[in-house]
């Protein structure tokens, strides 16, 4: 039988270093997840089952991708599973030395010195510190990583092999001043004798094989186990075959559960042929488990990072209403609810749920957005289906957040300001037209400098003060005009913001009593005093110390 080649199979020689993050974070993130699920993390990360379940769930399985791209993270509805993407935002966010969307590289998150130690420690011992790379199938994998397994079996081939460059050098001969040698993996190789012990090696096969034996495993080395789970090689011992290397080593230590040794034997069988190992030997690699390990660190991330970094890395903004434990349905659900028949108890009616809903919208947009619509029901439907197609590649706005009274919607929209929304669940959907309410602001003279200073110039604050005093009720912007010049927006708009503002964050000498609330007391001695208050906002600023409430009465009263 010849050797599997499958990657659910062992590999067959072990991948050496430099071991990359971005070849492992994907199944690392999924093996920290899947473990704080069934609670064999050993630690918590903040993140209940249910969110860790749809981070890993494949959805229906017909939109199952390959690891997404910075341009895929940049825009697009994120195709399931959500976790994927996840790990591609967080390798990118470590590439740039911070917690970012990668696309803006705006911070998601307060990076205090212990997460960027986890941060580092993570790096240094993925990148820096693992030798090699292991895959084992389960349930070795599991058994490894409870400690229940502590003996890997491999047919020494490849990397395996133990032969050193001293065992190379030992079997040249010399001939007319030069030396040959013949090496069981390579062709007949020239080198020529400089000094005693010092030997010029030509040939770029023999260098690579001599940076092979380098490579070698060796007890003390870190194996990186289905990118996961790093083991150290405590040991490393030859026997001529796996029924020898059972009996000496025990199966318990070898293949936990296994009952006997030809049974063991056969579980190698899958992997290596009897000629493969008779030829080769076989190698039993003694490993224990370190206590600092690439999953720690990486769930310290997310517990740092938390309900809300990690949306944000997926691509989402956060508004008010902004649930931040809710995660988009399947791009596939989407679609799905939007291609339903919208009257399927009406005889002869075809046209779909998403075609009528875009219907409503067409005559909308003055540039003419959604194209003509005035067709039959089937080519509504395909026009409808293109659309919809359209903005979920191309959104790059995202949100999931509470939208009375429809509750909880996920909604995309593009750079043009188009889009759509769906119910939480991805089965009620309806487009929606921003460019509609878009308002247009224009600059048109000297009065639109003036007030952009009044606004926001700092020498400007007596100024400012005056212009709020001078605020009158009822003042408004008229919505139905277009374009808007920057003085009335100032004068208009941005000056009933402020008055709002200033009511909220500068203190009443009745602020014990809340004009929001139906009843109120106006209490018999000045509150504001009692408990003192500082604030500073548009124009005005104030600090008023507070004062022992027996004092308080004693004035009042004389």
């Amino acid at each position: 039988m010849e050797e599997m080649n499958d990657h659910h199979q062992q590999s067959p020689s072990p991948g050496v270093r430099p071991i990359k993050a971005k070849d492992c974070i994907e199944e690392l993130l999924k093996f920290t997840l899947s473990s704080s699920i069934d609670r064999t993390l050993g630690l918590d990360i903040g993140l209940s089952k249910d969110y860790c379940s749809k981070l890993l769930n494949d959805g229906d399985g017909l939109e199952m991708n390959p690891t997404p791209t910075a341009s895929d993270i940049a825009e697009g509805v994120p195709t399931y599973p959500l976790y994927k993407r996840l790990a591609s935002a967080l390798y990118q966010s470590l590439s740039f030395g911070a917690f970012s969307r990668p696309y803006d590289r705006m911070p998601l998150m307060h990076e205090d010195s212990s997460l960027k130690h986890k941060e580092d420690a993570w790096i240094a011992l993925v990148l820096e510190n693992v030798d090699f790379e292991l895959h084992v199938q389960e349930p070795f994998f599991s058994q490894l990583k409870d400690g229940m397994k502590t003996v890997e079996g491999r047919c020494a081939v490849g990397d395996y092999n133990r032969r050193t460059v001293d065992d190379i050098m030992q079997s040249m001969t010399l001939f007319d001043g030069m030396a040959c040698v013949s090496v069981k993996w390579t062709e007949l190789l020239i080198v020529k004798t400089r000094r005693p012990g010092e030997w010029f090696i030509s040939g770029r096969e023999m260098a690579f094989q001599v940076r092979r034996m380098e490579n070698r495993i060796f007890s003390g080395a870190l194996i990186l186990f289905n990118k996961c789970l790093v083991l150290q090689v405590q040991d490393v011992r030859c026997y001529a075959s796996f029924s020898e290397m059972l009996e000496a080593e025990s199966l318990t230590k070898g293949l936990p559960g296994v009952q006997t040794i030809e049974e063991g034997v056969q579980s190698y069988r899958k992997f290596y042929s009897e000629e493969k190992e008779r030829l080769n030997g076989v190698l039993a690699i003694t490993v224990t488990k370190p206590a600092a390990q690439p999953f720690i660190s990486l769930a310290g991330m997310l517990s740092g990072l938390s309900y809300g970094g990690l949306q944000r890395l997926l691509g989402f903004v956060h508004t008010v209403g902004t649930t931040v434990e809710t995660l988009p349905p399947p791009g596939s659900t989407l679609l799905s609810s939007f291609m339903l028949p919208h009257n399927l108890n009406v005889k002869g009616s075809t046209l779909t749920d998403g075609a009528r809903a875009l219907a409503k919208h067409v005559d909308r947009s003055g540039t003419k957005y959604w194209g003509p619509f005035n067709r039959s029901d089937s080519t509504k439907n395909r026009l409808a289906k293109d659309a919809i197609s359209h903005l979920m590649a191309h959104c790059c706005w995202q949100n999931m957040h509470v939208v009375p009274p429809h509750g909880v919607v996920y909604e995309i929209r593009t750079a043009d300001g188009y889009g759509a929304r769906w119910s939480e669940d991805g089965n009620e959907e309806y487009f929606h037209d921003l460019e509609s309410h878009r308002k247009d602001i224009i600059w048109e003279d000297e009065q639109d400098g003036e007030a952009i200073e009044l606004a926001f110039s700092k020498k400007k604050i007596e100024a400012r003060k005056n212009w709020l005093r001078h605020f009158e009720p009822g003042t408004y912007l008229d919505q139905k005009e277009k374009l808007i010049k920057y003085s009335d927006f100032v004068n208009k708009e941005l000056i009933l913001f402020s008055m709002a503002d200033l009511q909220r964050s500068i203190p009443s000498i009745t602020s014990d009593g809340q004009s929001i609330e139906r009843t109120w007391y106006m209490p018999m001695i000045p509150m504001l005093v009692v408990n003192g208050s500082e604030g500073i906002k548009i124009g005005w600023s104030s600090n008023i110390m507070n004062y022992s409430s027996r004092d308080i009465v004693a004035n009042v009263s004389n």
